[in-house]
């Protein structure tokens, strides 16, 4: 089985997704609402295929991404499960994020783990 890749906008840092509010809870954002509505936007034109069972996912973010990146591993892996290209991200088997020269936005490559 073949893997499968496309690219969104860098996410927003995990600190900055989710804001508690009185009564109601923890709850998104406007700033991470945008992102996953254009990070969408981005990943319907890309077609990327899906991915079923255990999988790895690898998370190039550009160079100059700002703070600790392991922070914006998340939301593209919950955007991932929203737009069924992986079933659920309890399934993720590896991870790696890094910071990558030459890149402007967040690129996402997964492979199925039995491909590993």
């Amino acid at each position: 089985m073949d893997g499968t890749a496309f690219s969104v906008p860098v996410p927003p840092s995990l600190n900055m997704c989710f804001s508690n509010v009185p009564g109601r809870g923890r709850v998104k954002t406007a700033l991470y609402k945008a992102w996953i509505e254009e990070a969408g936007w981005a990943i319907a034109s890309q077609r990327p295929s899906k991915i079923q069972g255990p999988y790895q996912a690898i998370i190039r973010l550009p160079e100059k991404t700002p703070g600790d990146i392991d922070n914006r591993a998340k939301a593209v892996l919950d955007l991932m499960v929203k737009h069924k290209i992986t079933p659920d991200d309890r399934l993720l088997h590896k991870l790696v994020v890094e910071r990558t020269p030459g890149i402007a936005s967040a690129c996402v490559s997964i492979l199925p783990w039995e491909a590993a």
